[in-house]
């Protein structure tokens, strides 16, 4: 048990150490709405009346430029204004106003946020890389404390990472489970969807599960299908996603697996259905949540997460996954798994 307890405080020690390094050298842009919620993530662009805003935890919404007090931003950017006037320099916040730093090192000028008609980044490549590749991904590392009822202890240590971002016209989002006994059990997931514009968009997506705690098993989906955003507001976001799925699935009963029988393979082509929640509440707690379900050999999985922030950086999270599989080639009984999480997480 004491050797135990010693593993437990070097792994979460090793996390956290690499969690303060990052945090010292990645910042993020922050907007503050009139509400007095705070967002932290990437800005992507001003224009029509609306800001566009990447959020670790959500990927890209929209609001209204009337939602918004003030804008901090560190990329430098093209500033077109609604009387005509242009200006080159940063969105910063002095004394809770809104101002714009010039470039050329001049007088921040003082502005309000609905003044600006329109932004466009300033190419500014640190050591060769553009400054929109550099910046325009995020990543959130949470290391903490997990119950899966098919697992093989009652908790276990456990770190999430989850990474958004753009590559070109794709907007790319995923996250991944790494337990204490990793490889036995692992859990990753992408999804990628081109373009900006509203309406149907394309999406591809992978999956990756292993679970070696109870029986021999794995499965890697690949989908491809369409994507709908119903609502993307600052404060709250509803999609819908359709996709093709074509899965490969290794799985084995624990008991045949120990006799050494080889385990079965079944891939099949099905269509997958999936939805995706976001509300950010009063105090910048918010609530996430997604259910997905495959019409070939039922399978279902929900998932949601509670965020409470400590700091612009950190916040605590709660975590609760449940999933359903219907009899499959080496199990002749459905069955329901369940997993619940709680830890810290930080912004990178």
């Amino acid at each position: 048990m004491k050797k135990a307890k010693t593993k437990w405080k070097c792994w979460l020690s090793c996390v956290l150490a690499v969690q303060a390094v990052f945090v010292a050298v990645i910042h993020a842009d922050l907007v503050v709405l009139e509400n007095g919620e705070t967002l932290s993530g990437t800005f992507s662009r001003i224009r029509e009346d609306t800001l566009v805003f990447r959020t670790s935890l959500e990927g890209q919404m929209m609001t209204p430029l009337s939602n918004v007090k003030t804008l901090s931003v560190a990329t430098p950017l093209y500033l077109g204004m609604n009387d005509g006037r242009v200006y080159y320099g940063r969105l910063a916040v002095q004394e809770d106003r809104q101002v714009i730093a010039p470039l050329d090192g001049g007088a921040p000028v003082s502005v309000k946020v609905t003044d600006i008609l329109e932004t466009l980044p300033i190419p500014t490549p640190p050591a060769g890389m553009p400054e929109e590749e550099a910046k325009e991904w995020r990543l959130d590392m949470a290391p903490g404390i997990q119950w899966r009822s098919d697992g093989r202890s009652s908790a276990a240590p456990v770190l999430r990472i989850d990474a958004s971002g753009k590559l070109k016209d794709w907007d790319s989002k995923g996250d991944a489970v790494i337990p204490d006994h990793f490889p036995a059990y692992l859990r990753a997931r992408e999804d990628s969807v081109y373009g900006a514009e509203d309406g149907l968009l394309p999406l591809l997506g992978a999956d990756f599960e292993r679970n070696l705690d109870r029986a021999h098993s794995d499965g890697a989906p690949l989908n491809l299908g369409i994507y709908q955003a119903l609502t993307a507001e600052s404060t709250r976001s509803f999609s819908l996603m359709a996709t093709l799925s074509l899965e490969q699935e290794h799985r084995l009963e624990e008991r045949r697996f120990l006799s050494g029988a080889v385990s079965e393979t079944d891939t099949r082509l099905g269509l997958r259905l999936g939805l995706r929640f976001y509300r950010l509440l009063t105090g910048s707690h918010s609530l996430s949540a997604s259910f997905g379900a495959s019409t070939e050999l039922f399978e279902s999985r929900s998932d949601s997460g509670y965020m409470a922030p400590v700091s612009n950086r950190l916040r605590l999270r709660h975590d609760l996954s449940n999933k359903y599989e219907s009899p499959s080639l080496a199990n002749d009984s459905a069955h329901w798994s369940d997993a619940v999480g709680t830890g810290t997480q930080m912004d990178f």
